[in-house]
């Protein structure tokens, strides 16, 4: 009996601090992932393979190509077949005036059809105002889908 009244009592309690520490850093993880998870999320369209009904808009490619410094090429394409439309004018102002009269034009005439994106492609002549000019004329028409083609590409 002696050796029992000299030991000491063990401390039973559970010490909670660390267990405490741990779940709030999981709860802190599991929320900060499910906004993770929401902010990567990307809505897609799927182009094929869909059951869906086919539409009936027509969908354009639109070309920009500078000939020369008064004289602008505009080519509407759907697959392989392009139309082919010409802007001319006294200056490059004035040719553009020009284009945004035949996009207009064509735009009127092809009720069905909706051009899907527009690219132009630039030559080492035109400036940085006459393309931004060139995109304003595009934006004009409703045209939200512009690219610029890299000089080389197409």
């Amino acid at each position: 009996m002696s050796r029992l009244r000299g030991k000491k009592d063990l401390n039973s309690e559970l010490n909670l601090t660390p267990l405490v520490d741990l779940f709030s850093t999981i709860v802190c993880f599991l929320l900060i992932a499910a906004v993770w998870v929401q902010v990567s999320a990307l809505e897609v369209k799927q182009s094929y393979g869909t059951k869906g009904a086919p539409s009936k808009v027509q969908n354009y490619e639109l070309n920009i190509k500078y000939v020369n410094a008064n004289n602008i090429r505009a080519e509407f394409k759907r697959g392989r077949r392009k139309r082919v439309v010409k802007a001319t004018g006294a200056d490059f102002d004035l040719a553009l005036v020009d284009l945004n009269a035949k996009i207009k034009g064509w735009i009127e005439k092809n009720k069905k059809a909706v051009i899907a994106a527009a690219f132009i492609k630039p030559k080492r002549s035109i400036d940085y105002g006459q393309l931004v000019s060139t995109m304003d004329v595009l934006r004009q028409n409703n045209l939200s889908n512009i690219g610029i083609v890299k000089i080389g590409d197409r």
